[in-house]
């Protein structure tokens, strides 16, 4: 059980210091390419990307603390 539970933190730690940075990078490149884009149709299409990137780096930083949360009690 403790092999299981080293993993999942290991995994969580992980995940936690991928997701940050590489959500920062997507917003960055999003981010120019809404500064540079011309037609409203295709800045609201950005702008909903930039919403959803948002939402799902936190759902992941959400369910990568819950592991790390849950695992104080399996110990």
């Amino acid at each position: 059980m403790d092999k299981i539970v080293g993993y999942l933190n290991s995994f969580a730690t992980k995940v936690k210091v991928i997701a940050a940075p590489l959500a920062g990078v997507i917003l960055i490149i999003l981010g120019i390419c809404w500064m540079v884009a011309k037609d409203e149709q295709k800045k609201h299409g950005l702008v909903s990307w930039m919403v959803n990137v948002v939402i799902g780096f936190a759902l992941v930083f959400a369910a990568a603390s819950l592991v790390t949360w849950g695992q104080s009690f399996i110990k």
